[in-house]
C-alpha cells in the first residue's frame, strides 16, 4: 500500500466561501477512483509536545501501490484542484510512505 499524507497551511484572510471551496476540492481528491481510502479535515484538538497541529487542513489518501499514486498525481481532478486552489495556501507539506 502507498499512503499519501498532505498538510496545508492556508493563507490568512480567506473568506468562508474560499475556505469552503478549498475543502470541497480536497474532498473531490478523496473520491478519485484510484483512492482506496481518503480522509480529510482540520487538525484534531490534541495538544501534546509531539503533535504538530499548526496546519489548517490535512488529507490522507491510500492507494494500492505507487503506480496508483503516480496516476492520481496526473489525473484531471488532481490537476484541476491544484489550478483552482494553490493560490489559497502559503505552505503545503507531503509525507508519503510505502507499506510492505
Amino acid at each position: 500500500m502507498f499512503v499519501h499524507s498532505v498538510y496545508f497551511w492556508l493563507k490568512d484572510g480567506l473568506d468562508e466561501k474560499e475556505v469552503a471551496a478549498f475543502q470541497g476540492g480536497v474532498q473531490s481528491l478523496c473520491e478519485i477512483a484510484l483512492v482506496k481510502s481518503g480522509h480529510a479535515g482540520p487538525p484534531a484538538d490534541t495538544h501534546r509536545g509531539v503533535v504538530d497541529n499548526s496546519y489548517s487542513y490535512g488529507m490522507v489518501l491510500a492507494f494500492d501501490d505507487k503506480a496508483g499514486h503516480d496516476a492520481y498525481q496526473v489525473s484531471d481532478v488532481h490537476q484541476q484542484f491544484v489550478a483552482d486552489h494553490s493560490s489559497k495556501w502559503e505552505r503545503v507539506l507531503v509525507y508519503d510512505i510505502e507499506t510492505e
